[in-house]
C-alpha cells in the first residue's frame, strides 16, 4: 500500500484519520501508531528516519538525520558488509558535506568490487574501503552540524551558478544562489572498469558540464525553479568552457573529435530547450580561476582523499564574481535557431529565400507583423526540403 498523506486543519485531520482507520479496520488492515506521523508548524516528522521540521514563521527548514554508521575494523569487512554500511549513507539535504559523504561511500563500493566472493574477510582492499566509510561517516556529521540547520529552498533563486570540476577520477559541481550559498551538490567516482585517465581532461570537464546541465534541466522541468532567469555555468577549465560554444570548431581528431561534438550537441539541446521555455531562462558558461571552484574540486578528487577537508574555509574563500574578472572572455550558448545574428536564421542563402519568397507570394492575411520563432523554425524546415529535394544525390 502507499503512503497517504492528508493536509488541512487540525480537526479535519483528526476526523479524516479515523474514518481512514476504520476503513482499513474493515478491510482487516492495521495502522499502528509508530507508523503515522503529524507535521505542523510546532511538531517535527520524521521520514526514512530523519526528523524533520517546518518552521513556517521563519519559512525555515531543518532536519535531524539519523546517525552514522558505525564502520569496524578493515580486518572484519566483506564486500557486502561494505555495500551495506554505504548504502546508509543516503540523499536527505544534498549539500555540500552530504555530496562528500555519498562520493566516498561509492569510492568504498569501488575498492570493494575487487572482491572475489561476497562473504569473504581480511582482503587487501578492505583497507582502502574502510578509510572511505570512515570519511563518508565524518562528512555526514559534519553536514548535520553545518547544513541541516537551514536547508536550502529553491523557490527564491533566480539566478543559479553551477560550478564543475572533473579529474583523472571523477567529477563534481554544486548549485549555488545569487549570495554564493550552496543549494546542492553531487560528485560521481570513476568506476575500476575504466583505466585511470582514459579521457583527455577537456572531454572529462565537457562530459561534467553537460551532466550538471542535464540534473539541473530535470529540477526545472519539474518547477524546483519556479522563477529561474539564468543559469551560469562556471569551470576553471578554459578549453572546456570554449568547447561548449556551439561556434567553436575542437582541433582534436577521430574519435576524440565525435566525442566533444557529441557532448557539445547536448549542452546546445539544453541551451535551446531553456531559451524556448516560458518564461526563457538564459544561459552562459564562464571560465573562473581553480582556487575559487573549490567546492566542486574536492567533489571530483573523493577517489583520492587521504583526509577530510574543512569546507567552511572554501566557502570564505570563494567569490561570486562574474568572469569578467579573468583574463578569459565569457562564452554566450546561443541557441541554433533562436537568434537572428546567429545559427541557422543567419545563413545567407535561407535570407535570400526568404526575402524571394515574400516577394513573389500574395498573403491578403501578412499584418506586417514580425515572424516568431516558431514560425522561423516552421520556415527554416520548409526550406531544408526543398534543398533536398533539389540536391541529385
Amino acid at each position: 500500500m502507499d503512503d497517504f498523506v492528508v493536509a488541512g486543519e487540525a480537526h479535519v485531520i483528526d476526523v479524516v484519520e479515523q474514518l481512514l482507520l476504520s476503513g482499513w479496520d474493515l478491510c482487516g488492515f492495521v495502522c499502528p501508531e509508530a507508523k503515522r506521523e503529524r507535521w505542523s508548524g510546532d511538531q517535527s516528522t520524521r521520514w526514512l528516519g530523519n526528523l524533520w521540521c517546518w518552521d513556517d514563521e521563519h519559512e525555515k527548514l531543518s532536519v535531524k538525520r539519523c546517525d552514522a554508521p558505525v564502520v569496524p575494523e578493515a580486518a572484519g569487512l566483506s564486500k557486502r558488509a561494505v555495500f551495506k554500511l554505504a548504502g546508509k549513507i543516503g540523499c536527505v539535504t544534498g549539500g555540500a558535506y552530504e555530496a562528500l559523504a555519498r562520493c566516498h561511500s561509492d569510492a568504498a563500493r569501488v575498492a570493494a568490487g575487487q572482491a572475489g566472493s561476497w562473504d569473504g574477510q581480511d582482503q587487501p582492499w578492505a583497507k582502502t574501503a574502510a578509510h572511505h566509510l570512515g570519511l563518508a561517516c565524518e562528512y555526514w556529521r559534519r553536514a548535520a552540524v553545518d547544513e541541516d540547520g537551514d536547508v536550502p529552498i529553491f523557490s527564491k533563486c533566480s539566478h543559479l551558478t553551477i560550478d564543475v570540476d572533473a579529474s583523472g577520477l571523477g567529477y563534481g559541481y554544486c548549485w549555488r544562489d545569487e549570495e554564493g550559498r550552496v543549494l546542492g551538490a553531487e560528485g560521481r567516482i570513476q568506476s575500476k572498469s575504466m583505466a585511470f585517465a582514459a579521457w583527455h581532461i577537456n572531454r572529462r570537464e565537457l562530459f561534467a558540464i553537460a551532466a550538471a546541465l542535464r540534473k539541473t534541466v530535470e529540477v526545472v522541468e519539474a518547477n524546483g525553479f519556479p522563477v529561474l532567469n539564468v543559469i551560469t555555468v562556471r569551470s576553471d577549465s578554459r578549453v572546456a568552457i570554449r568547447q561548449s560554444s556551439p561556434w567553436f570548431i575542437p582541433a582534436t581528431k577521430s574519435v576524440e573529435r565525435r566525442a566533444i561534438l557529441r557532448l557539445r550537441g547536448v549542452i546546445a539541446d539544453i541551451s535551446h530547450a531553456l531559451s524556448c521555455r516560458v518564461p526563457s531562462i538564459y544561459l552562459r558558461m564562464v571560465h573562473i580561476s581553480g582556487h575559487l571552484n573549490s567546492v566542486a574540486d574536492t567533489l571530483s578528487r573523493v577517489g583520492s582523499s587521504k583526509k577530510a577537508v574543512d569546507l567552511s574555509t572554501v566557502w570564505s574563500e570563494t567569490s561570486t564574481e562574474d568572469g569578467s574578472s579573468v583574463n578569459c572572455a565569457v562564452v554566450d550558448v546561443v541557441s541554433w535557431l533562436d537568434d537572428d545574428d546567429h545559427g541557422a536564421i543567419a545563413l545567407p542563402s535561407f535570407k535570400s529565400w526568404i526575402r524571394s519568397r515574400e516577394s513573389t507570394r500574395d498573403d491578403s492575411d501578412d499584418d506586417g507583423t514580425p515572424i516568431g520563432s516558431a514560425g522561423k523554425a516552421a520556415l527554416f524546415r520548409q526550406f531544408l526540403k526543398l534543398k533536398q529535394e533539389e540536391d541529385p544525390l
